[in-house]
């Protein structure tokens, strides 16, 4: 006899009936997306009738989604979402994010219902975690990079959240999937020297004959040097940015990855990154005229450019080639500046937690408004890395 019960959390009632699946009377449980229980009792009842009708009629698997269907529709009771129903309807909710994110969510849903293949119609409760297991196994084995597939796992993972929260799963299967490890890591990112930096710099004017571009990739490059920002950040720094306390310079900004959240991130200023912004012949609008409004990747974006002055500049670089359709990875690339300012912070005596500070890796809230005497230690932290910079330099 069906029944219903609460789950621990949920204002929802869940039903617990019993259905035959060919072979034996095996338990199931389904939520009731109803908060009165009277009503529940009614809902879980007629699945169990539902699950009686398809005994004796002796329905076969395969068509035992289509016969409870019609079922439901005829109660008008509650129904139950496919997956490409529900995947593309959770992703056209999504449509207020940022291009590059969108840009991730399409590929990521596009490559999960192209594995489902047929399955796209079966109902969002039937996924499974060895179905999700073998989804990422299979993104491996096609020679997507382990933090690519994982990525995508994470927008399937995201969606199946919300069907948990609407009621149309008991749990999420792929909070349970295994992930490569160990020797299927990508590559980690490995920081410059100052000699490397120094040798990126100077090959600028040869790269970019134009002085006014070479100029801006001096700028940039200094700007990932001396705050360890991603490329994305740095590009869109203006010198409206800058504020002025009690004569310490900060750079103020909203770093992208947390734009949504509003987070005021603030990086004092050091040499060799204040005095070459000292000397700019301008000081307002973009620091970076030429590639202010340049885009971040893709053919002919800032990032393969910064790779080709990478590779003409005779830096050294571990590249691993990708498998299938997945991508080279070379050792170095813009993003290393963050392990590099890292390294070269605690190399300085700065402590973990003000590296972890001053690269954003703390809890988002703690960047929302500095004190006064916040600014002052963090100012003194980074003149450790200026003081070991102007000795190098001088």
């Amino acid at each position: 006899m069906a029944f219903v019960a609460q789950k621990k959390g949920s204002p929802y009632w869940q039903a617990y009936y019993k259905a035959w699946n060919g072979q034996r009377w095996v338990k199931k449980s389904k939520t009731t997306k109803t908060t009165d229980r009277e009503e529940a009792e009614e809902i879980a009842a007629d699945f169990q009738r539902i699950a009686n009708e398809a005994a004796r009629a002796n329905v076969k698997q395969a068509n035992y989604r289509q016969f409870v269907e019609e079922m439901l529709r005829e109660m008008g009771s509650v129904e139950i979402p496919t997956i490409e129903d529900y995947f593309s309807d959770w992703l056209e909710s999504r449509r207020n994010l940022k291009p590059s994110s969108r840009k991730i969510y399409d590929y990521a849903i596009q490559s999960f219902f192209n594995w489902c293949g047929e399955r796209r119609r079966d109902w969002i409760n039937q996924l499974t975690l060895a179905d999700c297991q073998q989804y990422y196994d299979d993104l491996i084995d096609n020679g997507l990079r382990p933090t690519t597939a994982a990525n995508y796992l994470k927008v399937v993972s995201h969606c199946l959240n919300r069907a948990v929260a609407e009621g149309h799963r008991d749990h999420n299967p792929c909070a349970e999937v295994e992930k490569v490890r160990g020797a299927g890591q990508d590559k980690p990112r490995k920081p410059f020297t100052d000699e490397e930096v120094t040798r990126l710099i100077e090959a600028c004017p040869e790269v970019f004959r134009k002085p006014a571009v070479a100029r801006d990739w001096e700028t940039l490059i200094l700007l990932g040097w001396c705050t360890g920002q991603r490329i994305g950040d740095c590009l869109r720094f203006r010198f409206e940015d800058i504020e002025e306390i009690e004569g310490i310079k900060i750079l103020a900004f909203i770093p992208e990855k947390k734009e949504r959240g509003g987070v005021t991130m603030r990086i004092p200023l050091i040499d060799p990154l204040k005095t070459h912004l000292e000397r700019l012949p301008f000081d307002s609008g973009p620091m970076l005229p030429s590639l202010h409004h340049k885009a971040t990747h893709g053919r002919g974006g800032a990032s393969s450019q910064f790779s080709e002055l990478v590779r003409r500049s005779g830096i050294a670089l571990d590249t691993k080639a990708g498998e299938g359709r997945g991508k080279s990875t070379q050792s170095k690339t813009f993003h290393s500046f963050r392990h590099t300012l890292k390294t070269r912070l605690m190399n300085a005596g700065v402590s973990r937690e003000w590296c972890m500070a001053i690269l954003g890796h703390d809890s988002e809230t703690a960047h929302e408004r500095y004190t006064h005497p916040q600014v002052e230690a963090m100012a003194r932290e980074m003149a450790k890395l200026a003081s070991k910079t102007q000795k190098k330099t001088e």
